[in-house]
């Protein structure tokens, strides 16, 4: 309600979706990713969100954003014309694609080529949906996302914070297979410390990530047990995978 409320006076429309919305058995993929908490199924469900909103909408212009993002300002005019002719337009992290990313899915796309290479936010994404390529932009990124080999945490890895969606969704945009246009660099920014500098001199249009403040102490036993969960999933998962099989 809050967002919009925030989106009504820019006459932008909303689309939210939940786990509910989704019709399961029209995305390519194993059954076996839902019993997945972490990123509701690992983010697999992305690329039908987009299709379905675009469809639905019938706008031209389309905003994929994450349900943690809020809009402290916003440009609509300034952000269609980021887009420069591409089928899309992204935000350019300042971590890199390695940072979030497993050594099975960097490998897979050529280590040595994408690792110090930037990341770009698969939160945040504008699309021209009359792009003629459009289509196959999704069906690209979507691709890859439903194979669990690149999309899955590896089991023995002690990191339970891999943004997979994130890294095939950068690792494709560097490798040149998906086209993409740069979202102004003051677009995304986080909180804190960023906030305070932003507020100060804001952008046109300006997306808080709004994220939760690092544990200072060694053991944190909440993410102890996330972290034991998510390895229970696994297993979960390798078992219906199988099976399905």
């Amino acid at each position: 309600m809050q967002l919009q409320n925030e989106l009504s006076d820019s006459g932008v429309r909303l689309w939210a979706y939940n786990q509910n919305d989704i019709n399961r058995n029209e995305i390519p993929c194993s059954r076996a990713f839902w019993v997945l908490r972490k990123g509701a199924g690992s983010w697999v469900w992305k690329p039908y969100v987009i299709r379905e909103a675009a469809t639905c909408s019938k706008a031209r212009y389309l905003l994929y954003m994450d349900v943690d993002l809020r809009i402290l300002n916003l440009d609509v005019a300034e952000l269609i014309s980021s887009l420069d002719g591409k089928p899309a337009a992204a935000f350019e992290m300042q971590d890199k694609i390695s940072d979030w990313s497993s050594k099975k899915c960097l490998d897979f796309f050529s280590k040595a080529v994408i690792q110090d290479s930037k990341s770009y936010a698969s939160g945040l994404i504008l699309f021209d949906t009359e792009h003629h390529r459009f289509s196959e932009w999704l069906a690209t990124w979507e691709n890859l996302l439903v194979d669990p080999r690149l999309i899955l945490d590896p089991f023995f890895s002690i990191h339970n914070s891999h943004r997979h969606d994130q890294t095939i969704l950068s690792s494709l945009i560097v490798s040149g297979a998906i086209e993409v246009s740069k979202l102004p660099s003051e677009v995304l920014v986080y909180s804190p410390p960023d906030l305070d500098a932003i507020v100060a001199n804001p952008a046109k249009s300006v997306f808080l990530h709004a994220r939760s403040p690092q544990s200072t102490t060694r053991f944190n036993f909440r993410k102890f047990i996330s972290f034991l969960f998510h390895k229970v999933q696994l297993i979960q998962f390798w078992g219906i995978f199988f099976i399905s099989k």
